[in-house]
């Protein structure tokens, strides 16, 4: 809309100056500011994603459905000079490679960036390129990288997405500032050295000096002051935690807001936001800082991270659960089966995490109080139940008998075993939208099975 309406006055004083005029109108008659306006419109105008699919990765990736009609670029020497030089210094185009099996497509996609293009050959023969970012892995990859054209004004998304879904401290990340000044330059092309300043410079190191930490492996060169270039590698080399009271404050307060978000009935957000919280303690234990902060720490922390950890755990498989039973009362569980099994998975690996020996820290093993275990192993035998695969049942047998050895008169266990030995008996798929099943949650949080089918 704001394009549109843009668009429209310019055209307008443009259309008053030719009818004021008797003779021919020609483009270069407009006074510079107009050009250049002209030239931002067609050249620096991007609209809504289209979705698009890398054919050699399989996989879809949003890229700009932009406007940009370079053939204007053709018009004349003087027109592409000046229209190329409104074009990269207002776009300020970054180009990424990222190889294998470093997650690009994932970190783009939950990004707030406008791909430009993911084209190898439009990437490589396009010389006006303010930035190249590398991102590597120590082991090195025989597959070809994965290469995408960004908007500067993207790299703060774009970085800490990064950060968040790469174990950091192996990650290795060269930083190429200003690669079209080592481009050669046509004799009809002005030269960016002038444009491309300290302070430009520092807005474009900003992002990975911000929201990149952790990391041991940084080079940054290119056409950048050698002590910006140091700043910033310092910079992005620090541990991104430091103070485990602090961060602990901030993890307990997000796990909080999450659980007055789902008593308000936000039930969405109190799940994602429970999600995160315990994927974010997943990063810190896998981080360069982990040791440091257990050093600061000590044990208590140690347990207390753990522990916040499991009670996020437990409550998100809460809430899938929860969202099971709205989706089978619309008859949709079939249609969200991936969706629930992928955030389940996920889920209950990371609670297990959480008991599982030297993992948080050398000799040191933590083990949840028996009520809280049980309640984390019903609810995954009844998720694998729900999911309906014929070849998760034996594990989900296996998980309620081992629950019962410590309770072998707990009712609801005992329910759920005889649900599930009728339904490795019929041998096939259990389809939670044909059965007749209800999931009952209690006002204090118990969840309950009532089956009234054949399997």
């Amino acid at each position: 809309m704001k394009f549109r309406k843009h668009a429209r006055r310019l055209r307008r004083r443009v259309k008053a100056m030719v009818s004021n005029s008797t003779q021919p109108f020609h483009f270069m008659d407009l006074p510079g500011e107009l050009r250049n306006q002209v030239y931002t419109l067609l050249l620096c105008s991007f609209g809504p994603p289209v979705e698009q699919t890398v054919t050699k990765l399989g996989v879809p990736i949003a890229s700009a459905g932009h406007r940009a009609e370079t053939a204007i670029l053709l018009t004349s020497r003087q027109v592409h000079l000046e229209a190329y030089d409104v074009m990269v210094k207002a776009n300020r185009f970054v180009v990424v490679r990222a190889f294998p099996p470093i997650p690009v497509m994932d970190i783009i996609r939950q990004s707030v960036v406008t791909v430009i293009t993911h084209n190898d050959l439009h990437i490589s023969q396009f010389k006006g390129h303010i930035l190249s970012v590398t991102l590597s892995m120590p082991a090195p990859s025989h597959e070809p990288p994965m290469s995408v054209m960004l908007l500067a004004r993207d790299l703060p998304s774009f970085c800490e997405k990064t950060n968040r879904c790469t174990l950091n401290n192996t990650l290795i990340v060269d930083v190429d500032v200003a690669p079209l000044l080592g481009e050669h330059t046509s004799l009809y092309k002005d030269s960016f050295d002038a444009f491309v300043s300290e302070e430009v410079q520092l807005s474009l190191l900003a992002p990975f000096k911000t929201h990149m930490r952790g990391l041991k492996n940084v080079r940054v060169h290119g056409r950048v002051s050698p002590g910006l270039a140091i700043a910033t590698a310092e910079d992005m080399c620090k541990n991104e935690w430091s103070d485990p009271t602090e961060l602990l404050h901030q993890l307990q307060s997000q796990k909080d807001y999450g659980d007055a978000k789902w008593q308000d009935g936000s039930r969405m957000e109190g799940s994602s936001v429970w999600s995160a919280c315990s994927s974010e303690i997943g990063r810190i234990r896998a981080s360069s800082s982990w040791s440091n902060l257990i050093l600061l720490g000590g044990d208590s922390f140690v347990d207390a991270m753990i522990e916040l950890r499991f009670s996020c755990c437990l409550n998100h498989v809460y809430a899938i659960l929860v969202m099971f039973s709205v989706a089978m009362e619309d008859g949709k569980v079939g249609r969200l089966r991936a969706t629930f099994g992928s955030m389940s998975s996920r889920t209950f690996t990371a609670a297990h995490e959480c008991m599982e020996t030297s993992l948080w820290q050398e000799g040191r093993t933590w083990s949840p109080s028996w009520a809280r275990y049980s309640k984390l192993l019903y609810r995954q035998a009844l998720v694998y139940l729900l999911h309906g695969s014929i070849g998760n049942a034996d594990g989900a047998l296996t998980i309620v008998e081992c629950a019962l050895e410590r309770s072998p008169t707990d009712t609801p266990f005992l329910e759920l075993r005889g649900a599930i030995l009728r339904w490795i008996a019929s041998g096939c798929n259990f389809d939670a939208d044909r059965a007749s099943v209800r999931i009952h949650i209690s006002d204090s949080g118990d969840i309950t099975v009532n089956m009234t089918t054949n399997m």
